[in-house]
């Protein structure tokens, strides 16, 4: 995990930087002041907890995870953007190794990345997927193979493409039942072989990150599920291992324990309250990213509307264009992020003295891909809107003038 951190890492570090083509928006709006040094101070603790992690034995580890947990923590705080859903396994497993004795860490781990894939499926089984990504994706696979969908008919499409997740919930399903874990998790290596062709260069040509990151989960696959040395068994606190040898880290202090269990009940069930959205909306719902909806377009989100009869408008480029542009990563995907993105954007440019209008939709309904909308028309309803959030939406600095 480690490796594959400090890679993601290298890869997205425009991202991690204080820069100012892109907003960085905190958590929280207390930390909008908070000076460039202390991202580059994170950041060289987050780096140099990752290498201590890769170099250092099993025994001595702890002082290196906790380095980086203690690291890249504010560094997520300072921008809501940097919560990649990579960023955010890497701190959790990184929490369970600190607090669990061995065992009881792969135990919990397993079930957290089970957790995942059922999540990420579940996530893609609505319109918005069949009729957008997942059709592309499906379009990839069939040309792979030399066949077209042009002529196929739209029912046969649909369910196709809904193969897709179906596919990826019976791996979750299946490494729920230990006499499947083996198998199971060679179909998880062939399911992210198969999303590398798709998303590769010969397919949808994503950004290299999302290539890493599936890398990163064959691997994990491979060492959690399918290695003939990683069966899992039930969990210990016990000092010693099953076989009765005593490994050099085999346990924890017994007063973490606890806390590393919440962790992973919360990673695992937290998710719930933004499946269940937007036909049951609750006061505090899990982010699209950390309900693990990844290629999954029904996420909530932000445009911008300029008035038709105005000609003289400037353009922009969409926050995700821009972030893909900019940073090499996709935009985070939740509404609240991208009107800060928005309102930042806006800020050097007004439109006959009143920026273009927002149009803020909600997650798409399953069933018809239909979204709730708030149209933020001015720095008063911006306010009203930021108003009825839990979290920020203003940027620490302003963006660099570009043309």
């Amino acid at each position: 995990m480690a490796a594959f951190g400090l890679l993601l890492l290298a890869i997205t570090w425009r991202l991690w930087t204080p820069q100012t083509d892109f907003p960085q928006i905190p958590f929280f709006g207390w930390l909008v002041n908070a000076p460039g040094i202390v991202d580059w101070i994170a950041l060289t603790g987050t780096s140099i907890g990752l290498i201590a992690m890769m170099l250092t034995n099993e025994k001595r580890a702890q002082p290196a995870i906790g380095l980086f947990l203690v690291s890249i923590i504010p560094l997520v705080l300072l921008n809501q953007h940097r919560l990649q859903p990579w960023a955010y396994l890497l701190i959790v497993a990184s929490g369970l190794l600190l607090s669990l004795p061995r065992q009881t860490c792969l135990t919990w781990l397993r079930r957290i990345v089970i957790s995942i894939y059922i999540y990420s499926a579940i996530s893609k089984l609505d319109y918005q997927f069949v009729f957008t990504v997942g059709k592309q994706m499906l379009g990839v696979l069939t040309g792979l193979v030399g066949l077209e969908l042009d002529g196929v008919s739209q029912p046969t499409q649909i369910g196709l493409v809904l193969c897709l997740p179906l596919a990826e919930l019976l791996v979750g399903v299946l490494l729920m039942f230990q006499k499947m874990v083996r198998p199971a998790g060679w179909l998880a290596i062939g399911l992210h072989v198969s999303l590398l062709l798709v998303l590769g260069p010969l397919g949808l040509n994503h950004q290299p990150g999302v290539l890493v990151w599936n890398g990163w989960f064959i691997v994990q696959a491979w060492l959690l599920f399918a290695s003939p040395r990683s069966l899992p068994t039930q969990p210990t606190d016990s000092t010693n291992p099953p076989n009765g040898s005593t490994a050099p880290n085999a346990s924890r202090p017994a007063d973490l324990a606890w806390a590393g269990r919440i962790l992973a009940t919360f990673v695992i069930f937290f998710p719930i309250t933004c499946v269940v959205s937007p036909w049951v909306e609750l006061p505090i719902k899990a982010d699209h990213w950390i309900a693990w909806e990844v290629y999954a377009p029904r996420s909530s989100r932000a445009t911008s509307q300029t008035p038709a009869q105005d000609n003289s408008a400037p353009t922009f480029q969409t926050p995700n264009q821009l972030s893909l542009d900019r940073l090499g990563v996709p935009v985070y995907p939740q509404d609240r992020f991208q009107v800060g993105c928005w309102l930042a954007l806006f800020e050097p440019i007004k439109t006959n003295g009143r920026p273009p209008a927002i149009i803020v939709s909600g997650t798409a309904d399953r069933l018809t891909g239909q979204r709730q909308q708030i149209r933020i028309d001015g720095p008063v309803a911006a306010q009203k809107y930021r108003n009825r959030l839990w979290f920020n939406t203003q940027p620490r600095w302003p963006l660099l003038a570009r043309d």
